[in-house]
């Protein structure tokens, strides 16, 4: 089944199904599995963050940070294979395993030509960095490390290095670890990985820009929406929230149902369970009212009355096949492998991508 907007993999909430995190001091030793040795200059970082640190040459580190919100924690190096360790299953000792023998460029694209290596790359690029994101903006500096091959026509990329991917609209310089990319028929993507954030240095200028551009990104975010409605009631947030079906003939989304509350039950001190009973509909009414320049009730609100153009910005749909919705306080969905996201934040790619510890106050 599938749909326009839809994104099967949710970008880089993956991998994490995670029980109650305290603040981390996280502290070990690396050593390569094979020969015992410690391991120097293994990059050690917070999965999407701006945390990271290198293993010294007795392949200790330190991994230190004053928040909770960190799940998942990446070991990257040249010569090995990438790890991940949950912090709730913390070891005092990694063991790191020999990269095995990678397929060179030439053994990979060996028949494809120049002309279909651009024309991939530039498919890539739209689906990895978003469609409405222009090259001024976001650039993947090292596009020549993408390996591409074609299977039941479906476009798989695959690096082994990280793509370097330089926002100039937000304000960071990101190491994206490419673990999976498809592309496949009717616009459906699914990627996964890593990243790490650094902060583009800039004048005040454009510093107080990329704070703009930030805020903004956030606002329209899923992690926002998650957070608000665990600090007020429903009925107080800038969304119209309830029930759609799918109606596979039509390949959209019907029969919107308004809600009045949400259920939200706690599972541990920061994590909450959201149950659904079909696809969950969430209207962004700031975005509704941008467009139209009025004041919209939301039972008032149907989707007749909703244009192509503001479908796009304002509607995102969450699927869940468990029919539950795991997040934490910081509004991370957790189980992000079982929700199915259509819409606008299906829509959201790498161009529009967020630390977890980004703040926006």
């Amino acid at each position: 089944m599938t749909a326009p907007g839809r994104l099967c993999i949710a970008s880089l909430i993956l991998m994490i199904f995670c029980t109650h995190c305290i603040a981390q001091n996280l502290n070990a030793t690396i050593i390569d599995r094979k020969s015992g040795i410690p391991v120097e200059n293994v990059f050690v970082f917070f999965d999407n963050s701006s945390i990271g640190t290198l293993s010294d040459e007795n392949g200790n580190f330190s991994l230190v940070s004053a928040a909770d919100q960190f799940t998942t924690i990446v070991f990257s190096h040249l010569n090995y294979q990438q790890k991940y360790i949950e912090v709730d299953k913390w070891q005092d000792t990694i063991l790191m395993i020999p990269r095995p023998h990678i397929l060179t460029k030439a053994e990979v694209v060996a028949k494809a030509s120049p002309k279909s290596k651009r024309r991939w790359t530039k498919q890539f690029r739209t689906a990895f960095i978003g469609a409405d994101v222009s090259e001024k903006d976001v650039t993947i500096e090292n596009e020549d490390v993408l390996l591409f091959k074609v299977e039941n026509d479906w476009l798989i990329a695959s690096s082994a290095d990280p793509l370097r991917i330089i926002n100039q609209k937000l304000g960071y310089a990101m190491a994206f670890y490419l673990n999976e990319f498809r592309m496949g028929p009717e616009s459906v993507v699914e990627y996964a990985g890593s990243v790490f954030f650094e902060e583009l240095e800039g004048s005040k200028k454009e510093r107080a820009k990329y704070k703009r551009a930030r805020k903004k990104v956030y606002r329209r975010s899923s992690r926002k929406f998650f957070k608000s409605i665990l600090e007020r009631p429903l009925h107080e947030l800038d969304y119209s929230v309830g029930y759609s079906k799918y109606a596979s003939e039509q390949s959209n989304f019907v029969d919107f149902r308004p809600l009045d509350s949400l259920t939200i039950l706690p599972l541990d001190s920061n994590i909450y369970q959201l149950n659904v009973a079909d696809a969950l509909t969430i209207i962004d009414l700031n975005i509704i009212t941008a467009y139209q320049r009025g004041d919209l009730k939301t039972q008032e609100l149907g989707m007749q009355m909703i244009n192509e153009a503001q479908t796009r910005e304002a509607i995102s749909h969450l699927w869940p096949r468990s029919n539950k919705i795991i997040f934490n306080k910081y509004g991370r969905i957790l189980n992000a492998r079982d929700v199915e996201e259509f819409g606008y934040w299906a829509g959201i790619r790498v161009g529009y991508l967020l630390p977890l510890d980004y703040d926006p106050n």
